[in-house]
């Protein structure tokens, strides 16, 4: 589905990513005709000695029943039956292993393999995994479904055409349903479609996802993909008209209106393929998007992705005007709650894309305004937006009463004066993107904005966006601008190191200190990666004071993190890919910065020096251990005896900081974890990774498949006991007396190897420690008898 500018990059990106790393093209190769030792019968006992001899070959064990289903299938104008046969289950401990297909026949000298593919996507397949579907009367197709990672799906469609087997199309799904092949047009002929669904909005369990597919059909010779297309100009005006703001307007993700539009189109062409393809495309969107938002945890997003923006505004009122313009704008309660920064920010871009083509529509100016004030309560663009909005709509009070809730709100910072009427601004921005080679280029731009600043001069701040600048250095460019009578004078320039794409409102003022200008810009890099660089005009030069990247689209914010009232840094340093990215775990980590009066400072937990009192540096030393180890909920009761001894002392209140806000996030990233025992062990609470660990159950802990095939963790055998046994041993270190570490590390150690004596002895050792809980005596029990079996 088209997002808006960033967005649609980023998902680009991601789905090249996709096709070209993480689920490549299928291994194919013709495969000579190859018979067996004798002629076979087509009958079970014959289908099952082809079964058998396919999983010898691939290396696959049958103790577990057979782990190759063969199967007839239909053909037109073969005189020669066909055989479809499929590897299905999870891969053995081989990493090369790749699940396989074959069509044989039976010819009279015995089965002949004609043709193998090698999956690349699917890790695991069931015996049900490869279906026949009729895509068109000749040749023969077969469609495969299966799983990768924790919960992710593939879709691969297979083609014979009586000398290849080959594959002509692999699709990804962070979810399970990867797509399917169904007649999307209803001309009787079956089409495909690819679920390219984020179910990544909040994070996989939260609820939240936004629908995006890609429609194909065969069209006699190839797979050719649907999607909204503009007509040529030798089509009749009205037709080109209606068809291409149909175009228009699903590129923003008004569905609804571009189905008015689209259908507008159809009642003058009835015949015309494109503006047929064109409607089919855009009704499922909107009908499927309006279905996501009818289960959907947080409803009011998935109308915006819907482009039903005034029953989001709808839904937005319901949570009451005194919440939306409080301190606290989500409540708790909300599946949204903890992901204002992800909120804000999806509701200023799709509110800017839409507000492009449809200017006068007070709700997305009241929703954009109202995620721009997550953000930052102050911008004066949220006053803005929201006086635009109940311009636009006086019938409707509503508007008015947001309007004036948070202009009335305490502190709130009074709307900029708009930028004065030069007409050189176009000028600037069309001589830069000029300068940047972009002035034909509908990928990239440049924008320009006036900046608030204390002097008599006003300046603006101009960047590029979209793709790099096609540049010798190939790297986003913000600049700093004056305006003079005789033109615009450039002040100071800096290239970003980070980003590889930006939108026209990924630079923002900030103010983080009095006696500079202050640029934060956020952006994208690679696949799914984000970027934070953040500017300083001190009078004289711009330059690059700080950047920094994460594996995910958040790397950081602009925040108040002490209560002073005055902005600090946050750089998201989290690892996603603990198991993989679209397993879902996190483990978090971040790092503070705060003005000094002279320059940026990392706030990072540091020792008192020595001419603090002893008994301080000790408690507060002692807290620094415990958080090195992970002990966050340990660290900070520690850290706050440090407070109440010394209130006043900077070190102590940024060491408590730093502790308080890793151990609510951590807390927080294992509310929501596929795996929350490795969660808890990454927040410190180590007694709740143990209930959880109970909860699995002995005879399963110290089974032969010791992680159940269900859980997130399946697969990952060596991480998750690596882990466990690196962090229990920092643990131990600062905590030795605690029996749950023990007996979880030992855990970990009998994933490393089953045989290793230090898993009895860890677990006696929590026994020990334990004596009164008998669940750490039966775990070790289990492990005594499962050993005495093994060997």
């Amino acid at each position: 589905m088209p997002l808006p500018p960033l967005r649609r990059v980023f998902s680009f990106a991601l789905l090249l990513t996709l096709l070209v790393g993480g689920c490549t093209q299928p291994v194919m190769w013709p495969v000579g005709a190859t018979p067996t030792d004798s002629a076979r019968s087509v009958d079970a006992a014959g289908l099952a000695e082809l079964a058998n001899q396919l999983a010898a070959e691939s290396g696959l064990v049958q103790d577990l029943g057979p782990l190759v289903t063969v199967q007839p299938v239909a053909t037109a104008g073969s005189e020669e039956p066909l055989f479809v046969s499929h590897t299905h289950g999870f891969p053995p401990d081989n990493p090369s292993f790749r699940q396989k297909v074959w069509i044989h026949t039976a010819g009279p000298d015995g089965w002949e393999a004609l043709g193998r593919v090698e999956l690349e996507c699917a890790e695991y397949l069931n015996e049900f995994s490869v279906e026949q579907v009729f895509m068109d009367p000749v040749d023969l197709w077969l469609k495969v479904t299966g799983g990768v990672g924790a919960h992710s799906g593939c879709l691969e469609l297979l083609r014979w055409d009586g000398e290849n087997l080959s594959v002509i199309i692999s699709g990804f799904s962070s979810s399970p349903d990867a797509g399917s092949v169904t007649d999307l047009d209803g001309d009787g002929q079956l089409d495909l479609l690819l679920n390219n669904s984020d179910p990544y909005i909040f994070c996989y369990a939260c609820g939240v996802r936004q629908y995006w597919a890609q429609l194909f059909y065969w069209d006699g010779q190839r797979l050719k993909e649907v999607s909204p297309t503009p007509l040529a100009d030798d089509q009749p005006a009205e037709l080109r008209s209606f068809n291409n703001r149909a175009v228009d307007l699903a590129a923003a993700s008004l569905f609804a209106d571009a189905l008015e539009q689209i259908e507008r189109a159809e009642a003058i062409a009835l015949e015309n393929a494109t503006v047929s393809w064109n409607a089919v495309w855009i009704r499922h969107h909107l009908e499927a998007s309006r279905e996501e938002a009818s289960t959907s945890s947080f409803p009011l997003l998935n109308h915006v992705f819907a482009g039903d923006w005034e029953t989001a505004f709808d839904d937005l009122l319901d949570v009451g005007m005194t919440t939306l313009v409080s301190d606290a704008p989500i409540p708790a309660g909300s599946a949204a709650s903890g992901f204002e920064h992800v909120v804000g920010v999806l509701l200023a871009q799709f509110s800017d894309t839409a507000l492009a083509l449809q200017p006068e529509r007070a709700a997305v100016h009241a929703l954009g305004a109202w995620g721009r004030f997550l953000l930052e309560p102050n911008d004066p663009a949220v006053q803005s937006g929201m006086q635009l909005a109940a311009e636009f709509a006086t019938e409707d009070s509503r508007f008015e009463e947001l309007a004036e809730a948070l202009e009335s709100r305490p502190g709130t910072v009074a709307a900029a004066p708009a930028p004065s009427p030069l007409p050189g601004i176009q000028s600037l921005r069309e001589r830069l993107a000029s300068e940047y080679g972009s002035e034909q280029d509908p990928a990239r731009g440049v924008a320009v904005q006036q900046l608030v600043s204390s002097g008599e001069t006003t300046l603006f701040a101009a960047n590029s966006f979209g793709l790099p600048p096609q540049s010798d250095s190939a790297s986003h460019i913000v600049s700093i601008h004056e305006a003079r009578e005789t033109g615009w004078l450039e002040l100071g320039r800096e290239e970003l190191d980070c980003v590889d794409y930006l939108d026209e409102h990924s630079l923002k003022q900030v103010s983080i200190e009095p006696s500079g200008l202050w640029l934060a810009v956020q952006g994208g890099a690679g696949a799914h990666g984000g970027c934070l660089e953040v500017l300083r005009w001190d009078g004289q030069r711009l330059s690059l004071v700080i950047s920094s990247f994460n594996s995910i689209p958040d790397a950081g914010s602009i925040v108040d993190l002490n209560a002073d009232g005055q902005l600090d840094l946050l750089l998201n340093n989290s690892d996603p890919y603990i198991f993989c990215y679209a397993c879902g775990l996190q483990l978090y980590l971040a790092r503070f910065f705060h003005w000094d009066g002279e320059k940026l400072v990392e706030a990072a937990p540091r020792l008192l020096p020595d001419d603090r009192p002893l008994h301080l540096r000790a408690i507060n030393s002692h807290a620094l251990s415990l958080a090195e180890a992970g002990l966050y909920a340990d660290a900070l009761d520690e850290i706050e005896r440090a407070k109440i001894a010394a209130p006043a002392d900077p070190t102590v209140h940024w060491n408590a900081l730093w502790i308080r806000h890793h151990l609510d996030v951590s807390r927080q990233l294992a509310a929501s974890s596929p795996f929350p025992l490795l969660s808890h062990v990454f927040a410190g609470d180590w007694d709740f990774s143990f209930e959880v660990l109970w909860a699995m159950g002995p005879s399963t802990l110290f089974s032969i498949a010791p992680i159940p095939v269900d859980s997130a963790a399946f697969g990952f055998d060596q991480t998750v006991g690596l882990l466990l046994t690196q962090y229990g041993n920092n643990a131990l270190i600062v905590q030795p007396e605690r029996a749950d570490i023990h007996a979880l590390v030992a855990w970990g150690r009998f994933l490393l190897d089953r045989d290793d004596p230090a898993v009895l002895a860890g677990l006696e050792k929590a026994a020990e420690l334990a004596p009164g809980d008998s669940r750490i005596a039966a775990l070790a029990a289990e492990y005594r008898a499962k050993s005495v079996g093994r060997n």
